[in-house]
């Protein structure tokens, strides 16, 4: 319910819908499209809609439609006829021609006395024209009004604002968004004190700057009134909540509150531990849970906490972002069922590694131990590792075997159009011990025993040795593993983490290539400690491959396929995919120790690489580093 920025043609604005000027309009004419763009002369018939009660221009605007009125479109019922006026004002609402459905109530007469008789019909008030704004509000008689608007400091929207919270005892749905805070404050915290039996969407959203929130003492803002939690008892239908930047005054609600949805961002002042939990237990059937920089500061530390543990068995969606001391000591407090989906953001630091760890064992608790008998417990097929260009992490767990080829490591499409499960993103540089505990800590809680499928990228420059090192130490063996897609050249150090543990008997045995290639039988079986001992996909991205530049990465590569191939795991299927300066000769070594190998979509095998001849030296490399010579330019005259 996003407010429409967009701008309004002059001639289809709401300041000539007032316009007394009669304009007759040809009989029986019908817009050409209801929803789409509208004749030249188009304003004139919308001049017309506001004056549509007066009978003297009633008379002048349908004198002899009598043919109209008997043709088959006046046959279809009122009710049916309404409905679809709704449908095409609702279609064009958030467009550039949104008055465009005003031209429906000008078609004959029949259509105008439906349409006055429809008050839905004019329940979304229009917030730029006082008159106009006056007779929806007439119009819309005791239905239920929508406001969706974004109020700015002029004095008509004010007043269109007061005039239109005066109906909040039918007002349905109130989405308001102002960076004027002695608005906010006087034109609609004041009026919410008052019972709204039909409120149902709450959406309150201000301004971040503390210039926009009133006047300053001491460099801080003087907020005198504040949004009293009584309002969500007031309006006994109200399902969704959503409050942004807005001084909550916290207190106890009434018991009958049937809030399903809750968001909470930048609240001032914060809550403590006991207005929390107390807020979260009267409304016990929420379904939807958000909670951004709003949590208790201080937790005491007390080994009883069971006062202060929420229940919320319908809960679908949980998202918290906050400082991760905040989220490790309040996470554990909630209840939630294992297969509701989870998002937290979090500012971590260094020194927090106890906390990331009590975060992880609270999720973890939470997946393994359902809240309801009939619910399964939630195992993890697939694991996403991201790291950001600014060394943020963030970590997706999915509880379905996803193939690895096809995911996309977009945010917002990271699983394609289902949100991932779990969704945990530390923000802010992870590097370091911080960094090297995050790994440890997942590695260590997580029961990863079936794991089918392992994503990692990074999007940094610096090198990821320590996550390699406790990828290998702290999980010495994903069995189930089948996947692995590593996209990043610092992420270089997992070739050596996916050889396996006793490589002392593969290095010590003097077997060449070729005898492996002619002779299977040398191969030794995997030790039943080795790293990944099911895997048999790997996909490898957005790598240099320059032997000049690293040479150690081709030798990285081939090294652990070979080690796999020796001991009888090899890589089946290995999948090269926006690698940089790949050379033939390079994928002939790689082509040895695995079935089938794909190279940017297409499928490559020992016989078609031998055809091929590659004739490229570092110093052509290192002078062409697109694979080509520049274009030579030619001056004339």
């Amino acid at each position: 319910m996003e407010p429409s920025m967009n701008p309004v043609p002059p001639a289809l604005s709401p300041s000539n819908l007032l316009d007394p000027q009669p304009v007759a309009i040809p009989q029986a004419s019908v817009p050409h499209d209801l929803g789409g763009d509208i004749p030249a002369d188009g304003h004139h018939e919308i001049q017309h809609v506001a004056c549509l009660e007066d009978d003297h221009n009633t008379e002048k605007i349908f004198t002899g439609d009598q043919k109209v009125e008997q043709s088959p479109i006046c046959v279809i019922p009122p009710e049916v006829l309404g409905a679809i006026f709704i449908r095409v004002r609702d279609a064009c609402l958030f467009t550039y021609y949104r008055f465009d459905w005003l031209c429906i109530t000008e078609v004959c007469r029949h259509w105008r006395l439906v349409a006055l008789d429809c008050p839905e019909l004019w329940t979304g008030i229009c917030f730029e024209s006082l008159e106009f704004a006056s007779k929806m509000l007439e119009r819309s008689k005791t239905a239920g009004l929508t406001l969706n608007t974004l109020i700015s400091s002029s004095p008509i929207s004010k007043s269109i604002l007061e005039k239109s919270m005066a109906h909040l005892s039918h007002i349905r749905a109130l989405d308001i968004t102002c960076h004027v805070w002695n608005i906010i404050q006087d034109s609609v915290l004041g009026p919410l004190c008052s019972p709204s039996p039909m409120l149902e969407f709450l959406r309150l959203y201000s301004g971040r700057s503390p210039q926009l929130r009133g006047p300053l003492i001491n460099g801080k803002p003087l907020i005198t009134t504040q949004l009293p939690l009584g309002v969500l008892s007031n309006a006994p239908h109200l399902r969704e909540v959503e409050i942004h930047k807005i001084p909550i005054r916290w207190e106890p609600l009434l018991p009958h509150t049937q809030i399903s949805s809750l968001k909470l961002h930048d609240i001032t002042p914060l809550p403590t531990l006991l207005q929390l939990t107390d807020l979260l237990k009267a409304i016990p059937q929420l379904k939807i849970l958000s909670l951004a920089y709003c949590l208790p500061s201080r937790i005491p530390a007390e080994d009883d906490m069971e006062g202060f543990v929420v229940h919320l068995p319908l809960l679908e969606e949980l998202e918290i972002k906050g400082n991760l001391n905040d989220c490790a000591a309040y996470l554990p407090l909630l209840r939630y069922p294992s297969h509701s989906l989870v998002t937290l953001k979090l500012l971590g630091s260094n020194d927090q590694s106890d906390d990331t760890q009590n975060i992880f064992s609270s999720i973890a608790h939470q997946l393994q131990y359902p809240s309801t008998p009939d619910t399964l417990p939630f195992i993890i097929r697939t694991v996403c590792l991201i790291r950001s260009a600014s060394d943020s992490l963030d970590i997706y767990l999915h509880d379905a075997p996803l193939r690895i080829k096809n995911l996309s490591f977009s945010k917002q499409h990271i699983f394609g159009e289902d949100p991932p499960p779990v969704s945990i993103s530390f923000i802010g540089p992870c590097a370091g011990v911080f960094l090297q505990s995050i790994m440890r800590s997942f590695f260590a809680v997580f029961d990863l025993s079936h794991l089918y499928s392992l994503a990692l990228k990074s999007k940094s420059d610096l090198p990821m040795v320590s996550e390699a090192s406790n990828f290998r130490a702290s999980y010495g063996s994903l069995p189930c593993l089948e996947e692995m897609r590593i996209s990043g050249s610092s992420l270089s150090e997992f070739f050596g983490a996916l050889r396996f543990k006793d490589d002392e008997s593969a290095e010590n045995a003097t077997v060449t290539e070729d005898a492996v290639q002619s002779d299977t039988s040398l191969a030794i079986s995997p030790a039943s400690s080795s790293m990944c001992p099911a895997l048999k996909a790997l996909f490898v991205e957005d790598f240099g491959f320059s032997y000049s530049k690293s040479p150690g990465l081709t030798g990285a590569l081939r090294d652990m396929l070979k080690s796999r191939h020796v001991q009888g795991a090899p890589i089946q299927k290995l999948i090269l995919r926006g690698n940089k300066r790949l050379r033939t000769w390079q994928l002939k070594l790689f082509s040895k120790y695995v079935d089938r190998m794909e190279v940017d979509k297409e499928s490559m095998n020992r016989a078609k690489l031998d055809t091929e001849d590659d004739h490229t030296t570092d110093e052509y490399e290192d002078r062409y580093p697109y694979g080509f010579p520049p274009r030579r330019r030619c001056w004339y005259g």
